[in-house]
């Protein structure tokens, strides 16, 4: 992806992408993380349906229709967020933490403990091994949608039979 691309999407000129960031990986997983707080910031996905699976199958309806929208972008941020180095290792972390929270308070609501950010995680895993599937030309777009509800579903029902234990 051209770096004026980028730039335009993160809404800064290109002459200043440097001033800003350390690199282009960088601003790459930065954007990213800007893009999951500004969907987390579109409503309260845990509150948003009646139950913690059905919050959790609008939210990933969300993000599925996020990533379709700009697919050499999609492809950018994931391969920055996988290949990135030593030195963007606080910007990853920060992007994976705001998605995790947000698919835990998704599942747990406000007081989720450490089981629904636990889960949160392996989420973000599915996530990540599905996108990349797809980037590299593993799996079609519905491929890895199907394969990542398939995986949700899975583990939500895991999650509720636990509970009712």
């Amino acid at each position: 992806m051209r770096l004026k691309t980028v730039a335009k999407q993160a809404g800064i000129t290109v002459g200043s992408l440097y001033d800003h960031f350390a690199s282009k990986t960088d601003l790459l997983v930065t954007l990213l993380a800007r893009e999951f707080e500004r969907v987390n910031q579109e409503r309260d996905w845990s509150t948003c349906a009646a139950s913690p699976s059905d919050g959790l199958g609008s939210l990933t309806a969300r993000l599925h229709d996020e990533w379709q929208q700009n697919l050499q972008l999609t492809e950018a941020v994931v391969r920055a967020f996988v290949m990135a180095g030593t030195d963007e290792a606080l910007t990853v972390q920060h992007a994976a933490d705001v998605v995790e929270s947000m698919l835990a308070r998704t599942v747990g609501g406000p007081t989720q403990g450490a089981c629904e950010r636990q889960i949160a995680g392996v989420i973000a895993d599915i996530w990540l091994a599905n996108l990349m599937a797809f980037v590299v030309g593993r799996a079609t777009a519905a491929e890895a949608r199907e394969r990542i509800d398939r995986g949700l579903q899975r583990i939500l029902a895991a999650w509720n039979a636990s509970k009712s234990a």
